[in-house]
């Protein structure tokens, strides 16, 4: 055997042309490395972004709408007490609740601007350290002559952003109005001037609009909370402890106290929103049994006393058209906006029971918002959003964010179909309808919700899923098994019961009750829950028990008659 001896001044030779060979063939990719890439476009098709304050982190929550689709999760230093948008709605004011010696006030870009029919990923533009920062309590942000404004508590000053673009490195010019004291401001504009309520002065002061110079005060309202322009006369109303002050801003009338208008309860106005035909709708804080109605139209102006049952958060629909009541039983009433007449009810949540004292640390209240005939009520005790279709008074989609979902905005394009009509779409892709959702509410909250919990989240006693008994009432919301079965078994269920624990409905309940009632709780399943049950049983079990549903009707009513 013959035996090759390579000299080693040889061998390295050939290790040095093989790593040159190696260098020379990667040497192109190297190279391209830092060379152009192609970008891929950020921008999608846009009808309206909701954005949320998560009460349980600090976080931004933004969802795009009508489909629910979660585009971001913007951390914020926690906790956030406010949200409101800028006066173009670009951008987003997020500030921060007083539970640290520090109060920040971060900027959104929204990715959204409402003239165009795109959006893209919203991102933080930048973080002020403020001075108790306000962003003036209302889903917009206070402005100066149409220029957006943050009023500093602390600090006792208004500062005036003299240019709109906060994503740039000069893009903020702010302009400073110095205020009497540091307090807790009310603030609206009208004319030629600022009216700025101080609480713990009882008073108002009045700025020249583009000077900033004090032009005069108005004393003598202890504990003042809230403001409210009346447009059409330029009369303000200021919310005191025992009646409500009237100033003028126009004419004769202007900076002059014209009256007041005394509570015609133990109840004081601490909030003013617009309805409908220059009726104001007045209340305060807390778990409330009523609400103060004003007819700007009838004078001499008087208080009327609007009962409600326990009520929790209102709101007023960006039309005005609609009073909104969301009450501790779980029931968002729904209103007219002018009269306060009870229209529709419908039950939205499980009853609410805790301690909902919110201070200035930071926001735990549910929260509600309108986009044409939809309202989005969050639910911060259950994690989720609730759309209701305000003109049907339906349920028409829900969202499970997680978390503790409280203060919200909603931008919208302005050149989209109208979100109830795309909300609709969305639950067409379903085999049910709005329809089908409320008419099963009612029929589960009659028969069901006792044992299976009044939102389907089933009744573990003091323990929960894992820990419960088999005879326990399980959960029908999409987090147990009842999406392992057809619906032909779900209706043999409620048809035959389970001996022992559940009755059989089967005599009680009409065919397109018991398919009703599944349509409500399936309405409470998650997209990829449904999703998946659809892939494993199948459109044909549908069609087939419908088409039994539907036979069985016609029998039904030819039996009526």
């Amino acid at each position: 055997m013959e035996i090759m001896i390579i000299k080693p001044s040889l061998m390295r030779q050939q290790v040095f042309s093989l790593l040159l060979i190696i260098f020379v063939a990667t040497l192109p990719s190297a190279l391209n490395a830092h060379g152009p890439m192609a970008r891929i476009p950020e921008a999608t098709a846009f009808q309206a972004r909701l954005f949320t304050a998560d009460a349980a982190t600090g976080e931004v929550v933004a969802i795009d709408l009508p489909n629910g689709k979660l585009v971001g999760r913007l951390s914020t230093p926690p906790f956030i007490m406010a949200l409101a948008l800028s006066h173009n709605q670009r951008y987003l004011f997020v500030q921060r609740g007083r539970s640290t010696d520090r109060d920040f006030v971060t900027i959104i870009d929204t990715g959204v601007d409402p003239s165009e029919a795109q959006a893209r990923p919203p991102y933080i533009a930048r973080t002020i350290l403020g001075q108790a920062p306000f962003t003036g309590g209302k889903e917009q942000i206070s402005t100066v002559a149409e220029h957006d404004a943050l009023l500093m508590q602390d600090g006792a000053e208004i500062i005036v952003m003299d240019a709109a673009d906060y994503t740039s490195m000069a893009g903020v010019q702010p302009i400073t109005y110095k205020l009497a004291n540091p307090d807790h401001y009310s603030y609206v504009e009208s004319g030629a001037h600022l009216y700025v309520g101080h609480l713990r002065s009882g008073m108002i002061q009045i700025l020249d609009r583009s000077s900033g110079k004090e032009v005069s005060r108005i004393g003598n309202c202890n504990t003042l909370h809230g403001i409210q322009l009346d447009e059409q006369t330029g009369r303000i109303l200021v919310g005191c402890n025992s009646n409500v002050m009237i100033i003028g801003s126009r004419g004769a009338e202007a900076n002059v106290e014209l009256g007041r208008v005394n509570y015609p309860i133990e109840q004081r106005a601490a909030v003013f929103m617009e309805g409908k035909n220059r009726v104001i709708w007045a209340f305060t804080e807390g778990t409330l049994p009523a609400l103060y109605r004003l007819d700007l139209k009838a004078e001499p102006w008087t208080f009327d006393v609007l009962p409600v049952s326990r009520a929790i958060q209102q709101h007023v629909s960006a039309d005005g058209n609609y009073l909104l009541v969301y009450t501790r039983s779980g029931e968002l009433e729904i209103r007219d906006g002018d009269s306060g007449q009870l229209l529709r009810k419908l039950t939205i949540s499980g009853p609410v029971e805790l301690v909902l004292d919110e201070h200035v640390d930071k926001a735990i209240l549910p929260g509600i918002v309108t986009l044409d005939s939809t309202a989005f009520v969050s639910l911060p005790y259950e994690g989720r959003i609730v759309a209701v279709d305000i003109e049907r008074g339906t349920v028409t989609n829900t969202f499970d964010i997680g978390g503790e979902p409280t203060r919200m905005v909603v931008v919208a394009n302005k050149t989209s179909p109208k979100i109830a009509a795309l909300v609709d779409q969305a639950v067409e892709k379903r085999w049910y309808g709005a329809d089908d959702i409320n008419a099963g509410a009612n029929t589960y909250r009659l028969n069901c919700a006792v044992c299976h919990g009044e939102q389907a989240q089933g009744n573990f006693g003091q323990g929960n899923i894992d820990s419960a008994p088999v005879t326990a009432p399980p959960p029908l919301n999409g987090s147990a098994h009842a999406a392992h079965h057809s619906l032909a078994d779900m209706l043999e269920v409620i048809d035959s019961g389970v001996d022992p624990v559940m009755p059989a409905f089967g005599g009680l309940l009409k065919n397109q009750e018991k398919l009703a009632v599944i349509a409500y709780y399936q309405s409470l399943w998650p997209k990829n829950v449904y999703d998946e049950w659809i892939e494993v049983f199948g459109q044909h079990q549908i069609n087939s028990s419908v088409q039994n549903s539907d036979a069985q009707k016609a029998t039904e009513h030819s039996h009526d008659h």
